[in-house]
């Protein structure tokens, strides 16, 4: 290779070289702005992704706690109704058929044992007879006890003030131990719930109000933040906030959803 050929040869490199190292830089300065404006999207108060679902205070679902049929469903979805009012009766004839045996069956170890005491008296009998006969009434009463706690479950009764949200089964359809009967829920104390980042959290206070602009409504609902989550999501790095809604809550149902926004404090 001649030397002019050499010298091109170095020239065309450094022009590549120059180029090159041209187009990272470019490069590098759009990636890095690309971050920084991602970065402070997500650092500044973007209140439009945030979203509030109305919930509950208490909310639960009703299961059996027995193995039955559902003889008769005393409320429909949608019906309201009291604190220790008859929701669900299960049909336990059998329960019931072994109560009344039981009965029968304490019926006579009791006049068992009253003829073993008066024999006992004139010494008829020894003691270790009048302790069995004692032992046998104690055992009957023992499973009467047991058939009446069993009867007990075969009624489900209202835990609160509330409206039923949904029914699992028919009357005359059979439960297994453990299955929902019921969904229930008390609309007169409704909250808010809503996830925020993580990186919020030194700027949420117990107390702070906020504003709710539910989709179903052109009117805002108005709350205050009551709790905040004991612990952070480590995956979605989220924290949840539980409002007290306060004001106007007329026709707002359990389950609507709407944009969040924060008020000056």
């Amino acid at each position: 290779m001649t030397l002019l050929q050499t010298r091109k040869l170095k020239k065309y490199t450094l022009i590549v070289t120059f180029f090159g190292v041209a187009s990272f830089f470019v490069f590098s300065q759009f990636a890095l702005a690309q971050r920084s404006n991602q970065s402070i999207e997500l650092s500044g108060s973007n209140q439009e992704l945030v979203r509030a679902r109305i919930v509950s205070e208490n909310e639960t679902r009703l299961s059996s706690s027995i193995p039955a049929q559902i003889e008769q469903i005393f409320v429909r979805e949608g019906e309201r109704f009291n604190k220790g009012q008859l929701l669900v009766s299960l049909d336990c004839k059998i329960a019931e058929a072994r109560l009344a045996k039981a009965k029968v069956e304490l019926e006579a170890a009791l006049q068992n044992l009253t003829a073993r005491e008066m024999l006992a008296e004139t010494r008829s009998v020894g003691e270790l007879e009048l302790e069995l006969a004692r032992i046998s009434a104690r055992q009957v009463q023992s499973n009467i006890d047991i058939v009446e706690a069993e009867l007990n479950q075969c009624r489900v009764f209202a835990p609160f003030d509330g409206v039923v949200a949904k029914i699992h089964f028919n009357e005359a359809e059979f439960v297994r131990l453990g299955e929902p009967l019921l969904e229930v829920f008390n609309d007169g104390r409704l909250q808010a719930e809503f996830l925020v980042p993580s990186r919020w959290l030194l700027n949420l206070s117990v107390g702070d109000p906020i504003q709710i602009n539910l989709d179903e409504f052109n009117r805002p609902i108005e709350g205050t933040i009551m709790r905040l989550g004991p612990r952070i999501n480590p995956v979605s790095q989220s924290l949840i906030v539980v409002v007290q809604l306060s004001g106007d809550l007329d026709n707002v149902l359990l389950g609507m959803s709407g944009l969040v926004h924060f008020l000056e404090k």
